[in-house]
């Protein structure tokens, strides 16, 4: 068909929607796919059950698929890791994990009564145990608690 008489046929059915179309080339016996658009469909209409030629991006994803399909591309397994490297993997992990449970006990220790007194205690000089319960009650913290601690702080 020539290019003259192919726009004819699509002015033809210009007005037409995709949806009718499809059904013109089912009631045919036209073979189509659903993914075609309103040009091939009518191209296919218009040849009588020749379908539209592939598109170039459609035959090179075709010539790439065989390709492939034909050499497939092997991945090579990892080695196994020896006894060796899974022991110092091990090893690393554990330390690890006991530097994060200390840094985890530091912050406890840090946010509770204990942790606030010492960063009370290291705040300034004091003078008397009075004043640093005093101090301590001003916080929130309980007065014979923080009179227990400032003896342990001092001697620290």
């Amino acid at each position: 068909m020539t290019t003259i008489e192919l726009e004819g046929v699509l002015d033809d059915f210009a007005d037409t929607a995709k949806a009718e179309l499809q059904q013109m080339c089912a009631e045919r016996g036209v073979e189509f796919k659903k993914r075609w658009t309103r040009e091939e469909l009518i191209r296919a209409l218009a040849g009588e059950g020749e379908a539209p030629k592939p598109s170039e991006a459609t035959l090179e994803a075709l010539a790439e698929a065989a390709e492939q399909e034909a050499n497939p591309k092997v991945v090579e397994p990892l080695p196994e890791p020896t006894l060796e490297e899974l022991e110092a993997q091990a090893d690393e992990a554990e330390a690890q994990l006991t530097a994060l449970r200390e840094r985890i006990r530091e912050l406890r220790r840090a946010q509770g009564p204990v942790g606030q007194l010492r960063k009370l205690f290291d705040e300034k000089e004091w003078l008397s145990r009075g004043q640093f319960a005093q101090a301590a009650v001003d916080r929130g913290i309980n007065r014979a608690t923080a009179q227990t601690y400032w003896q342990k702080l001092r001697t620290a």
